[in-house]
């Protein structure tokens, strides 16, 4: 579904984001949005910004210029614990689960701010979500594989039922059978209607998910389309 046929305000928006990491300029003048059951993949070499425009919509990093809103509101001001309760999640780089816990447990921890009772529902419609999750539900998070462990921590960031899903390198480091399968995550999540906005350097397997496309170099935003026009594009070149 295009954006135009999606209508309304986007859920996310981002105008003129600028980052500075002292005297480096990592993020220059970017604009992007993303509509209610949208996903947007931000594609580019490490190095180009990607994951530092993630981290500034969850306000882990402060913009040097700038603004981030949420359904209209402009929250550049507030932090990532005030943007994660109303309707901001990540699911980081690196996945960093608790490896020593449950993988329950990994996933019970991104819904403690619902109500007690809400918690083992919300878990519950997780693991129907993800049944890969539910079959090593006592399993401890760090002897799963590198895949099965992005999905738990996708299900970890899902688990507060957020508005705005970001995914940073979800496929980062993993074979491709997990690949496969961390796709098919994504694509369960789509169904919810979060919107969804994936930074990732393996541009084409994103691409297979995505809606929209936004190529980074160095910190600026060289190409932007519909994610069959992003496909098309000779992508390692933008890369370079």
């Amino acid at each position: 579904m295009s954006v135009t046929e999606r209508g309304g305000e986007p859920v996310l928006t981002v105008r003129g984001l600028v980052v500075d990491y002292g005297p480096i300029r990592a993020v220059r003048h970017v604009d992007l949005d993303v509509h209610a059951g949208e996903t947007v993949v931000l594609c580019g070499a490490n190095g180009a910004g990607k994951s530092t425009i993630i981290k500034a919509i969850m306000g882990t990093v402060r913009p040097t210029e700038g603004t981030v809103g949420l359904f209209g509101t402009d929250v550049t001001a507030r932090g990532a614990a005030l943007r994660a309760r109303e309707g901001i999640r990540l699911s980081p780089e690196g996945r960093q689960v608790f490896a020593t816990m449950s993988v329950e447990d990994n996933v019970r921890i991104g819904a403690h701010q619902l109500r007690v009772a809400e918690r083992a529902r919300r878990v519950d419609e997780l693991f129907d979500l993800f049944p890969l999750l539910r079959e090593r539900r006592g399993s401890r998070a760090g002897e799963l594989s590198g895949g099965q462990q992005q999905v738990v921590a996708i299900a970890r960031a899902l688990a507060a039922r957020p508005r705005v899903l970001l995914l940073d390198e979800p496929f980062l480091g993993l074979a491709p059978v997990w690949i496969g399968s961390v796709s098919d995550a994504v694509r369960a999540v789509q169904t919810s209607g979060t919107a969804l906005i994936l930074s990732e350097q393996m541009a084409r397997p994103a691409l297979e998910l995505a809606d929209r496309g936004y190529v980074l170099k160095q910190g600026s935003v060289v190409r932007h389309g519909s994610a069959e026009e992003i496909r098309g594009m000779a992508l390692a070149e933008e890369y370079v």
